[in-house]
């Protein structure tokens, strides 16, 4: 017995390192991009238009590439094939597909090389989308460009040739404070609360009870509650400051989560139980994070852009796997992207440019596959003996119950894979674990008690 509590002792005076780096997604049709926590930024997926900005319109990346060397990013938007992102200086640069001038540099040249639009440097939020650009600057003015078949550039007009080369603002108003936009249409709130949309609108996607394309922005019902909105290519969500989750538009695919696959051309109430923090509409199908870390998806899975194993299509918010540890999410053509708490990254979903940045490409990924984490840092975790806990056997059978000896009550017990994933969660102080699911490999297992969060190496072995 006394051999068996020193090799326990042995182990869990070891560390384990999991890398943590990633802080925002930006998305992307079929490429992706995103923000590290140094402010560095990354690409990875197809690179056919320059959306990777390594000087080239050619090739593919499996696996994250930096774009630039600079670190001072700090917000990025992925639209079909082009880019915008901001840098703490509150400049907007552009790269990507400009065959419609939505980069905003005074031509429709593509660009394969992160170049900046115009001299300002006053821009609070901007959002790339189909062919087309939206911004929002820190004096509450929203300014659009690029391709205006649907009319987007909010302005009473509407052309298939039209185009906007340069930002333009949109009417008059400086009360707007947020932007979202999807791949032909406009919401954005502003400081009163009340929402309002332009654009795109052959299935309902602006909530303006009509399926007409709408010219200027036009103010969805009269509510002036509303605290957050969201998009997808042709379908919208939006949060009130009572943190109900509304949704409309395209729901062909049952992307709106509200049990069925009719298009909604008004608000309609999703949910009232969770509070939301995070949603992302993909061309087809819905992402959504609760403020507890919780995932829930919806929409198209032919590819298995929900994460769970299957490709069928779910017409209703789903949670998927029992971990509470995410914090954001992305979306592209059929693929998904999500942050962990951890700072992890994870991609699933359809591959053929290596979009989902696991390093493989030319299969779907129908789990969540971790994404090649280059540069990141990896951040230790020390497991240090206590005699306060005692963990046995450990290691521990797949067909042996493992048990907790404890000289302190304990209120929680987690388990996590070596990937971060939450596999196991215990709300009390039962000291026998059921953890015949588990195969075979090493866990890391937290205790938490009335004084302390304390961690321990948990092996399984056949």
């Amino acid at each position: 017995m006394k051999r068996i509590v020193l090799f326990i002792i042995a182990i869990l005076l070891t560390t384990t390192a999991f890398p943590q780096c990633w802080s925002k997604l930006g998305g992307g049709g079929d490429y992706f991009v995103a923000l590290k926590t140094d402010g560095s930024l990354w690409g990875w997926g197809n690179n056919n238009y320059g959306q990777l900005a390594n000087g080239s319109f050619s090739g593919t990346s499996t696996s994250p590439t930096q774009i630039g060397t600079g670190t001072s990013w700090s917000t990025i938007s992925g639209g079909d094939q082009h880019i915008l992102a901001l840098k703490n200086d509150g400049t907007l640069w552009a790269w990507g597909y400009n065959f419609w001038g939505q980069l905003g540099n005074a031509n429709t040249v593509n660009l394969s090389a992160v170049t900046m639009v115009g001299t300002d440097n006053n821009w609070l939020q901007a959002v790339a989308g189909g062919n087309n650009s939206f911004a929002l600057k820190t004096n509450g003015k929203i300014y659009a460009w690029g391709h205006n078949g649907y009319g987007q550039h909010g302005n009473g007009t509407t052309s298939a040739t039209q185009v906007l080369i340069l930002p333009t603002q949109v009417g008059t108003d400086s009360n707007w404070a947020q932007i979202a936009g999807g791949s032909g249409h406009c919401m954005a709130l502003k400081s009163n609360g009340t929402l309002w949309g332009w654009g795109y609108n052959t299935t309902g996607q602006v909530g303006v009870n009509s399926t007409s394309n709408v010219l200027v922005p036009t103010q969805v019902g009269t509510d002036s509650d509303w605290a957050k909105v969201f998009c997808g290519d042709a379908h919208t969500f939006a949060i009130k400051t009572n943190g109900s989750l509304w949704a409309w538009g395209t729901n062909n695919y049952g992307q709106l989560g509200n049990g069925n696959t009719t298009n909604q051309l008004t608000p309609v109430l999703i949910d009232t139980l969770h509070a939301w923090a995070n949603i992302i509409g993909g061309s087809s199908h819905t992402l959504a994070v609760t403020t507890n870390g919780d995932l829930y998806v919806c929409g198209y899975n032919g590819y298995g852009a929900l994460g769970n194993g299957t490709t069928v299509a779910l017409n209703t918010l789903t949670q998927i796997g029992i971990g509470s540890s995410w914090s954001h999410v992305g979306a592209g053509w059929y693929f998904s992207e999500a942050i962990k708490s951890d700072g992890t990254a994870w991609g699933w979903g359809k591959n053929n440019y290596g979009q989902t940045g696991s390093g493989t490409s030319g299969g779907n990924v129908l789990l969540p596959a971790s994404v090649n984490s280059i540069g990141c840092t990896p951040t230790e975790i020390q497991f240090v003996e206590q005699q306060d806990i005692l963990v046995y056997p450990n290691p521990s059978r797949v067909d042996e119950q493992v048990v907790i000896s404890s000289k302190l009550p304990f209120q929680e017990v987690l388990i996590f894979n070596l990937h971060g994933e939450l596999v196991y969660k215990q709300l009390d102080s039962k000291k026998s674990l059921e953890l015949h699911h588990l195969p075979e490999g090493m866990y890391v297992l937290k205790i938490k008690t009335n004084q302390s969060v304390q961690t321990r190496k948990l092996i399984r072995t056949k």
